[in-house]
């Protein structure tokens, strides 16, 4: 099945292009309302009519883009918040629209009493108590059942507990770590995380899509996994970016952060939460060289330097070699000469043996 958002006619900005229309139907709307007052046949009423809409098309384009924008900020925000915010701010929309409608009852008799003042009183009301839901978002955790369901699975769970984030989710490593056994427990992929993987698999974007829909199939894979308990659960709303509120939930449950972001690992290690590293781990798992080991390798390419050789190692760590270029698309036997730690990763540098 296709997404929500696919776009079957190829249009640029399918949401901007529906905005424009609306604000021209809305201005031939009011020119038709409006028309009757101004010319008394129909003929130059629908001339009227036309005009509104006309006039409207010439200035919807900045207004589009800046209502865009909009919209794109909200549906982003409903995207990322947490089930008890939207039932909250679902249950205050409610509230407002019928106590609306029990105050513009008794006070629609009130002199030049119109529609405008209905809509403000409307918009104050939601305001309001929308306001009031969501500061107390926590009143409604009861009628989440993901929450409820998954605070009691994880408060029964053996084992640590590890938080994932989306990049080793996107990363996809994580899968082969799990199936050789080296990660086992309880993993827990917090609701804003897996929001955000479904906020990518929706994108229009075609790589951010792409991302999105491989780690939401690698979730899925995880939880077949044997050994490993896979349970999404919710953590109150505290504002901030994924991070922070990853280290925050970590914090909270007293758990571990699996994650390949150096960033994030940093801050997280400066307030005492342990995080694991598939980087980390596949660094040490290198075979380690030291100077004097003989070894063959194939030179692929050309050095910088004259006469100079590349070859590789399993792992992918590039080895420069001495006098190694006539070996060029050959196995050498090379001696290591030294071996270098940079920030791209691990060097070693050697000459061609004997």
């Amino acid at each position: 099945m296709k997404p929500w958002n696919e776009n079957p006619w190829k249009i640029k900005d399918p949401i901007r292009v529906l905005i424009r229309a609306l604000l021209v139907l809305l201005a031939a709307f009011f020119a038709w309302r409006f028309a009757p007052s101004i010319v008394p046949d129909m003929v130059n009423q629908a001339y009227v009519t036309l005009l509104g809409a006309l006039l409207m098309s010439l200035f919807t384009g900045r207004i589009s883009f800046w209502l865009r924008g909009l919209v794109a900020r909200v549906a982003e925000a409903w995207m990322h918040a947490s089930p008890q915010t939207v039932i909250a701010g679902t249950v205050a929309t409610i509230m407002a629209l019928l106590i609306s409608v029990l105050l513009n009852n008794v006070i629609s008799n009130i002199p030049n009493y119109s529609w405008v003042w209905q809509i403000i009183i409307t918009v104050i009301l939601e305001v309001f108590l929308l306001s009031i839901a969501v500061m107390n978002r926590d009143w409604f955790s009861p009628f989440s059942d993901r929450t409820a369901v998954n605070t009691n699975v994880i408060k029964g769970s053996i084992g640590t507990l590890k938080l994932i984030d989306t990049n080793i989710i996107i990363d996809g490593r994580v899968l082969d770590v799990a199936r050789a056994g080296f990660l086992e427990g309880t993993l827990i992929v917090p609701g804003f995380v897996l929001r955000e993987l479904q906020y990518f698999a929706d994108s229009t974007d075609n790589d951010r899509r792409s991302k999105g829909r491989r780690g939401l199939d690698l979730l899925e894979k995880l939880r077949a996994q044997r050994n490993l308990e896979v349970v999404v659960r919710e953590f109150a709303d505290t504002g901030g970016g994924v991070d922070e509120r990853l280290i925050r939930a970590a914090l909270e449950i007293n758990a571990s952060i699996v994650t390949n972001d150096t960033g994030l690992a940093r801050v997280a290690g400066l307030q005492d939460v342990k995080t694991l590293s598939l980087n980390a781990l596949a660094d040490a798992l290198k075979p380690k060289l030291g100077a004097g080991d003989e070894i063959s390798i194939q030179v692929v390419r050309e050095g910088n330097q004259v006469g100079q050789g590349i070859g590789y190692l399993e792992d992918g760590t590039m080895v420069v070699i001495e006098d190694g270029l006539a070996f060029k698309g050959r196995m050498a036997q090379i001696t290591v000469q030294t071996v270098t730690q940079t920030s791209l990763g691990r060097m070693v540098f050697a000459k061609v043996s004997g």
